[in-house]
């Protein structure tokens, strides 16, 4: 995750763009008859913002930066954790289908690049400024400089 994006200049832009491209991820992957749609079940949540309130759920949520949801329609009480961190490549997913059909694999570092570049935010990003609030701990935040000013 890029955290120049998770400021209130880019975040809403970006994730109609992120969305956007993990929908036609999911299609790309998905085998027939299944297609994916938005507004219609909800089995992800994608916390790409280390800001506000997480869902509460019965089990502690792990330490992280970022963290995925995956709900089961049949085990709607049982959701599976991807948690990374800033240092952390965009996890690999599971997305439940119907029984007995088998999961299938979601790289989430796919839709993320495509809607990154089509957006063109390597444009307008300010990485010459710190991110956005929270504060990462003194030796990420020094990792998360360091990666940008290798990048410019």
């Amino acid at each position: 995750m890029d955290p120049y994006l998770e400021g209130p200049t880019h975040w809403s832009d970006f994730h109609h763009e992120f969305v956007g491209a993990l929908r036609a991820r999911i299609n790309d992957i998905l085998p027939e008859p299944y297609a994916a749609r938005l507004g219609e079940y909800v089995v992800l949540e994608i916390d790409l913002q280390r800001a506000g309130p997480r869902f509460d759920l019965v089990k502690p949520l792990p330490s992280s930066d970022y963290l995925v949801y995956v709900w089961r329609s049949i085990l709607p009480a049982v959701t599976d954790l991807y948690p990374w961190t800033v240092r952390d490549r965009f996890p690999v997913i599971k997305v439940p289908l119907k029984s007995p059909d088998p999961d299938v694999t979601l790289d989430l570092s796919i839709p993320f690049s495509s809607a990154f570049d089509r957006g063109r935010y390597d444009r307008f990003l300010k990485r010459e400024e710190l991110p956005s609030p929270p504060a990462f701990p003194a030796a990420d935040m020094e990792w998360v400089l360091e990666r940008h000013r290798q990048r410019s």
